[in-house]
């Protein structure tokens, strides 16, 4: 166990990396963010930031050796990059894990190799969708596991826009998503946290879509709904902790992304927003809003979804 009081770093100073680092730092964690461009949103909350490329050997080794134990916010980091950090310290998930999920074909070619049903194995054109779910799931080095409640993403211009949980879908294609869900955590051997996406047929076949060892789009609702969140379960795994309870604290929760694009003709309304009681916003901290990129997100808890 790395107890806290220890560093904890991260590789990438994204929004993902801002939002763990405000759960590490709760439980007690101090957090080094190595992320190559100067100035990143999560560097500005961390105990520590180093901006150098993933190429620069002398600053990734002074990095690793600062910290007790590695984790990424995202796949985008070269595999000789996490190689390098892991001759050094622990890393988690291991290169291993990131390095099938960083390119499509590779992560097809996993999934169908392990018997596992990938929406990628079917035509696409053929196929009758009938939407969208994803599932965060948690595992520690101990193999203790967690499945975060199931949700229902709904996209626009191809980008997710909302997240409603519980997933309004039938009770077996939620118990298929959690099911697969928990056997390619153990299968990958995952230390950390998993989101993975599925795609559902309007037969109710459960085909993974997406696999992403880190903290997911999909799961930041859990910050303001569930016992614990998905940015405080990675920390508790990668530490070697005990996993927390995952269950929700509200019976509905829709999550909304907020796009640079509300911020097209003024800056958006946050006082009409906040005057209701059961939203709760997070803006991270971007300074360039752009059309299509996620400046932050809010989330809404009700007796039930639709209300």
């Amino acid at each position: 166990m790395i107890p806290p009081g220890k560093t904890i770093g991260v590789l990438g100073g994204g929004e993902n990396a801002r939002m763990f680092a405000h759960a590490a730092a709760r439980l007690g964690y101090r957090v080094h963010v190595y992320a190559p461009e100067p100035g990143s949103i999560a560097g500005a909350i961390a105990h520590e930031e180093t901006n150098a490329a993933y190429e620069d050997g002398a600053a990734l080794m002074a990095f690793a050796r600062s910290c007790e134990v590695v984790t990424c916010e995202s796949v985008d980091v070269p595999v000789e990059a996490l190689r390098a950090v892991e001759g050094l310290t622990p890393l988690r998930p291991s290169p291993g894990v990131i390095e099938i999920c960083q390119e499509d074909a590779r992560q097809t070619a996993w999934l169908l190799a392990n018997k596992f049903p990938s929406a990628r194995g079917v035509d696409q054109a053929g196929a009758e969708w009938g939407g969208e779910i994803s599932v965060v799931v948690a595992r520690s080095a101990k193999a203790a596991l967690r499945v975060f409640p199931l949700a229902e993403n709904l996209r626009e211009g191809g980008v997710l826009k909302f997240v409603v949980v519980p997933a309004r879908v039938p009770a077996e294609v939620r118990a298929a998503a959690e099911k697969i869900a928990r056997f390619i955590a153990e299968k990958i051997n995952l230390v950390g946290v998993l989101g993975v996406e599925f795609f559902v047929t309007k037969d109710g076949q459960v085909l993974v879509n997406e696999l992403a060892p880190r903290t997911h789009n999909s799961g930041h609702w859990t910050i303001d709904a569930c016992v614990t969140s998905q940015f405080e379960q990675q920390v508790r795994a990668v530490c070697g902790l005990p996993l927390g309870a995952v269950e929700m604290t509200a019976p509905a929760v829709v999550m909304v992304n907020i796009l640079g694009d509300a911020w097209s003709t003024r800056e958006p309304d946050w006082n009409t927003l906040l005057a209701q009681p059961q939203v709760k916003l997070h803006l991270y901290g971007k300074t360039e809003p752009r059309p299509g990129r996620k400046m932050g997100h809010f989330t809404v808890t009700a007796r039930d979804a639709d209300m």
